[in-house]
């Protein structure tokens, strides 16, 4: 065991030989030692840590390619070379940040100093360089001559990688000038970082493995901006600038083309740190996020502070996720007592110093009294007395404590402190606490802790005792934490707990617009972040900032993927690759989706249950996934979808394709009543598998059942996916007479979704190509009745009526009754459109006649609504509008008897909707409100967006007229909204109309008049006429009133 006595030794790790020797470990098997046997073991985070580097580190000089001898003159054949194929393990997507540092001068080195002296020189040079990636948590991945290439967040990320590499970078730029080099001037580094999506993966060949190759862009770049350093300083690209927040000193270099690269790139000179406070406050930039969805913590927060300010001290706890907007609450309070002139003071907890005692006081005392780099003992002792004068009046006496406790020589100045350790920090607590509470005697002070859960064990005393004293002094101690982290102080006197939760739908929408401010974002753009983002706020700003920086998506974010910003890549792998084991199993899960069963994961990862059930376990206990039910019949979802995601991103193309192919296969093997009810979660495997063919099958099967179920939006979608998958297939005949089909069956979930949208136009036009091809009388029928469809809507009345010329022919040469059917109708409807209402009257009444029952499924194909219900209110409008109002009524009554026999809701939307617009005209205002209301429900509940807006428009119209006025004309405007953005025209002077005549009755003339002048405007270009006598009579009745 001398071996791995002295390889702790060199460690300074010695004490913990003894425990590892009786567990029988040797050097023979530390690589196969996890952190979690070191903690079984009883070893401390800090030293497992230390241990866990230094495992890897000798892994890397364990796997360097052994020298080989001058290959032979002539080359193996491909044949052989065959034979020891190069083997790629464990490869996965990753975010890294690469620090490339290069040795300044390093040829004319050698023939200074003698190739012996330039090997030590060399040597030394690699040591500093590999002492300080280390200490900041970096990865050693290659030494290349003069050359040191580090990776930050390989093998395992953590939330600041960004930070640790540019503060390493610093750290090589300052000390290897200041290494000791005989006989030559002080050596100079330069270095470039950059960062980025990388493909990290182990090479093990014969005679070959080398540990975290990577490929990608991110390693080019740190090299070039390396040669383009000057000696001494560090260069960043913009990649890793926008991780860093406030925390460095930056000055903008310009964008520079680099070679190899397309497109500029924007480089930072890092020229040093800056003194941040806090965590928080270094990652600020710009102005504050807003507040949203917190108003009764604040209202805690403010009324706890009064009670400080009258000398009771109190202790604030808020807890919450990462994210979540703890350290935001806590800025909220400083920045609202600002005026009552506290005295704030800011400590930050560091993961890489849970061990190290007192570390937040330490930084806390060295920023307040203002030391520097260039500073003497003796000027750090001054500016500590200056900082104490500020809290005790007995300087002298506690100075020492304090110089001991920054590491400053004290003794020539003070002299020793001879007393035990433990009476020496009892001490120095005690000194820590009578100048905070010699602060507050002056004015109220805020103590704000940031990220308890990496505290100190001493520091954690320390806040004990300030806890228990608090009392008496005006003094508020706010702790932020995570959920992992329990705070010993819940429950006692003067605590209060604040766990933040996450932001409700509603919250997340007000923040994100909120962040957005003058920028109006797409619907869809919205509804992806609030989705994405699970309500955390952090997720939420950075979602919305990462769009933000692409205006072209602000008006339109139609399928629009928004990467997952790099800020949260940091976060979101830390999180994962936190996990002692398990890891592996995360992207299948992720793979899988956003919830899963246990069963279906059994099933697909083929991993024994005695393996399996505890890495859930773990993935629970690290609020990765969350569980319902009981074992077996448990299912798992993602706490957080950004979780799902990042797993899901670090997984290649092959690996994404192969695993989506398996869970398909499975599903339809094993899970028969899943895929045949859910055919689009089949479907969605089976595109990412790139099995297009299956996959347009499946998503067309998802179709035709939302089809049944009427949920028309999710059928149009599963089309349109349908249409995507298809159109990856080579061309022929499969593909063009697939294409036909599934164009055919859009038409009925767009008429329903997007009336008057381009969607439609495009999809007849398509249409049409496919079927002239073929020179079929039938389907060149529909497709001109559909063509006549969309311009109808758009209220193109005279193109309509040439479609419905082409219709009448074709219908003539097809000879098929339900062409006739459906000629006399569009042709009755546009005379009813164009105001010719006894055109309009006769033409139903042809419609009425020839409907016979045998009709019906032929016209049910390409028309949704029941023509007989249809034709009836149509009819009884235009009759109403021509004055023979005896007649509608018996339309209407016709009409209402086949509404309540139909099943179909789109027909009942269809009449409740235009019998509410009759008695609008009639101005039974009561009546038009109760039948707009049922249809407007109907509509909202089955998603009919068209119906849905003209309902709304009637059902305005008739509140105003039964009083409600306000209430009335904002439903009625929001109606009139809705109802443009389905793209449809010809019901829109109709509309207006409306909202001049409730103007009107809310005695709002001059906005009246304003909506009638614009409908005057369009004169010249409406064709649409139904409405002109009725928009005459509100004109005259506007302008009457303004005359008397």
């Amino acid at each position: 065991m001398t071996g791995l006595r002295e390889w702790l030794a060199s460690l300074q790790l010695e004490s913990y030989c003894e425990n590892l020797v009786k567990q029988r470990v040797d050097l023979d098997v530390l690589s196969d030692l996890t952190e979690a046997d070191l903690a079984d073991l009883g070893i401390p985070l800090g030293d497992r840590k230390r241990i866990m580097r230094a495992i890897e580190a000798l892994h890397q000089r364990e796997v360097q390619p052994p020298l080989e001898p001058t290959p032979p003159p002539t080359a193996p054949s491909p044949q052989a070379r065959s034979k020891r194929p190069l083997l790629y393990e464990k490869e996965e997507l990753r975010q890294l940040t690469l620090v490339f540092a290069d040795l300044v001068g390093s040829t004319q080195l050698t023939h200074t100093l003698g190739i012996e002296r330039y090997r030590d020189a060399i040597r030394t040079y690699q040591l500093c360089c590999s002492d300080l990636i280390r200490s900041h948590f970096g990865f050693v991945a290659q030494f290349l001559g003069d050359g040191v290439l580090a990776y930050f967040g390989y093998p395992t990320a953590e939330e600041d990688d960004a930070e640790r590499a540019v503060s390493a970078a610093l750290a090589i730029a300052w000390e290897v000038p200041r290494l000791e080099v005989v006989d030559h001037a002080p050596l100079a580094v330069r270095v470039g970082i950059a960062t980025g999506d990388v493909l990290v993966s182990d090479l093990v060949g014969e005679r070959l493995a080398i540990k975290g190759a990577v490929l990608g862009d991110a390693p080019n770049l740190a090299a070039r901006l390396q040669a383009l350093a000057r000696p001494g300083q560090v260069i960043v690209a913009e990649s890793t600038k926008r991780l860093l927040g406030r925390q460095f000193d930056c000055f903008y270099l310009g964008d520079k083309q680099i070679k190899g690269f397309d497109k500029s790139q924007t480089l930072w000179l890092v020229r040093g740190m800056t003194a941040s406070p806090s965590r928080f406050s270094a990652h600020s930039i710009g102005p504050m996020t807003p507040l949203v969805g917190r108003e009764d913590e604040l209202k805690i927060l403010q009324h706890r502070w009064d009670t400080t300010c009258r000398g009771e001290g109190q202790v604030i706890l808020v807890s919450g996720e990462a994210g979540i907007g703890k350290s935001r609450l806590a800025e909220w309070l400083c920045d609202a007592i600002v005026g009552r002139q506290p005295y704030r003071t800011s400590y930050q907890c560091s993961p890489y110093h849970s061990d190290s005692p007192f570390f937040p006081i330490v930084m806390q005392l060295a920023r307040a009294a203002g030391f520097s780099d260039d500073d003497l003992s003796g000027d750090r002792l001054d500016k500590l007395e200056h900082l104490l004068a500020q809290g005790t009046q007995d300087v002298r006496s506690v100075a020492p404590l304090f110089a001991r406790l920054l590491s400053i020589p004290f003794e020539y100045r003070y002299g020793d402190i001879d007393q035990p350790p433990e009476v020496i920090k009892e001490r120095t607590m005690n000194a820590l606490l009578e100048q905070l509470f010699g602060l507050a005697t002056r004015q109220p002070v805020v103590v704000f802790f940031e990220d308890l859960h990496w505290v100190d064990p001493s520091t954690e005393e320390l806040l004990d005792l300030l806890v228990d004293r608090i009392g008496d002094n005006p003094v508020m101690l706010i702790c932020t934490y995570r959920p992992d982290y329990e705070a010993p102080w819940i429950g006692r006197a003067r605590v209060t707990h604040l766990s933040l939760s996450r932001l409700d739908r509603n919250q997340s929408l007000e923040l994100v617009g909120r962040i957005a401010s003058r920028e109006e974002l797409a619907t869809d753009l919205l509804e992806q972040i609030v989705a994405r983002a699970d309500g955390v706020p952090l997720f939420l700003e950075e979602l919305t900032k990462t769009i933000l920086e692409r205006p072209l998506l602000s008006t339109n974010g139609s399928e629009v993927e928004v990467a997952l910003p790099k800020s949260l890549k940091e976060l979101l792998m830390a999180k994962l690759d936190s996990l002692s084991s398990g890891r592996e199993l995360v992207p299948l899960c992720a793979a899988i989706g956003r919830t899963f069963s246990y069963r279906l994961l059994m099933a697909v990862s083929e991993v024994s249950e005695e393996t399996l059930l505890p890495i859930l376990a773990q993935l629970g206990q690290a609020q990765i996934l969350l569980h319902r039910g009981e074992y077996p019949d448990v299912t798992f979802t993602f706490r957080h979808a950004l979780i799902q995601e990042a797993a899901y991103e670090t997984m290649l193309a092959s690996r994404v394709q192969a695993l989506h192919a398996r869970i398909a296969d499975v599903l339809r093997t094993q899970f028969v009543e899943i895929a045949e009810s859910r055919p689009e979660v089949v479907a969605q495997h089976l595109s990412r598998a790139r099995r297009y063919a299956e996959a347009r099958d499946q998503w067309r099967g998802a179709a035709v059942l939302a089809i049944a179920r009427s949920a028309n939006t999710e059928a149009w979608a599963h089309l349109k996916q349908a249409l995507a998958e298809n159109a990856k297939l080579e061309e022929g005949p499969e593909r063009t007479a697939a294409e036909i089909t599934l164009r055919e069956m859009m038409r009925e979930p767009i008429d329903v979704c997007a009336w008057g949208s381009t969607e439609i136009e495009l999809n007849l036009r398509r249409l049409y190509e496919l079927r002239a091809q073929q020179g079929d009388s039938n389907e060149l029928f529909l497709v001109a009745y559909g063509s006549c469809g969309t311009h109808l809507l758009a209220g193109r009345i005279r193109e309509a009526e040439a479609d419905a010329e082409r219709m009448a022919a074709l219908a003539e040469e097809t000879g098929q009754p339900v062409h006739d059917i459906l000629t006399v109708h569009t042709r009755a409807f546009l005379a009813f459109l164009a105001g010719y209402f006894s055109e309009a009257v006769a033409g139903f009444d042809r419609e009425i006649a020839a409907l016979r029952p045998e009709h019906s499924a032929g016209i049910r194909l390409h028309y949704v609504a029941d023509p007989a219900i249809v034709a009836r209110v149509m009819q009884a409008w235009a009759l109403t509008l021509s004055g023979d109002e005896a007649r509608a009524d018996k339309r209407i009554v016709e009409a209402k008897q086949l509404i309540g026999m139909q099943e179909q809701s789109f027909s009942r939307i269809y009449g409740l909707t235009i019998i509410a617009s009759i008695r609008q005209t009639r101005g039974e205002a009561a009546e038009a409100r109760e039948l707009a209301t049922a249809a407007w429900q109907t509509a909202n509940e089955e998603r009919v967006p068209y119906w849905e807006a003209w309902a709304a428009v009637v059902r305005g119209w008739a509140m105003t007229a039964t009083g409600e006025t306000e209430e009335g004309l904002v439903t009625l405007r929001e109606g009139l909204a809705a109802y443009g953005r389905t793209g449809a025209r010809q019901m829109l002077p109709y509309g207006r109309t409306l909202l001049a005549d409730a103007c009107f009755k809310a005695r709002r003339i001059q906005e009246g008049l304003s909506v009638i002048e614009h409908l005057e405007r369009e004169d010249a270009t409406n064709q649409v006429r139904f409405f002109d006598a009725e928009r005459r009579k509100v004109a005259d009745a506007l302008r009457g009133t303004v005359d008397t």
